[in-house]
């Protein structure tokens, strides 16, 4: 009986211990930039979360049950796309209920509204076609950060429409 009893005391410590700490966050996101513009834009009316921790690179990350759980029960789920997150498109995608969650791919984004720019020089003004060698690190560029922040206040919005105004004003305020 106390085996068992530490086993499962071990087992629930593991479980507290893993990324998303088996909260239910609205709003997670895979990388700071987005997990950032996010919480900018819902400060208080919305929860938000990080998937990796400080030190752990998205190149070799591979997301937990509880990790996967917490973006399945979100109701926005923001990633960069592109190679480092081939997880994300062979892992989650095709389990995500889109009636229940939003996706926001922000290379898609700024592939479609910003600009795409040499991985040597994100700031400069040589813009690329998606294939070429491009930085995956889209919000590197002041107009595609701002890209980036209208369209999740517009996702933030969909999904409360009761706090449009704040969300607009927290918006407003982070790009100002």
């Amino acid at each position: 009986m106390k085996k068992l009893f530490y086993i499962l005391s071990l087992f629930i410590i593991i479980l507290s211990l893993s990324s998303c700490n088996n909260k239910k966050y609205d709003i997670v996101s895979t990388n700071f930039a987005g997990f950032d513009f996010a919480r900018a834009i819902a400060k208080d009316n919305m929860s938000t979360g990080l998937l990796l921790k400080p030190g752990i690179d998205l190149h070799d990350y591979e997301p937990s049950v509880a990790d996967i759980e917490c973006i399945l029960n979100s109701k926005i789920f923001i990633y960069i796309g592109g190679e480092s997150d081939e997880w994300v498109e062979n892992k989650i995608l095709p389990e995500i209920n889109k009636n229940k969650t939003t996706v926001i791919n922000m290379l898609d984004i700024i592939e479609e509204k910003g600009n795409i720019y040499n991985e040597e020089n994100p700031e400069s003004s040589i813009v690329i076609d998606i294939e070429d060698e491009y930085d995956e690190h889209v919000w590197n560029s002041i107009s595609n950060a701002k890209v980036l922040v209208e369209e999740i206040c517009d996702v933030i919005i969909s999904k409360d429409l009761d706090n449009n105004d704040k969300y607009i004003t927290n918006r407003d305020i982070y790009l100002e």
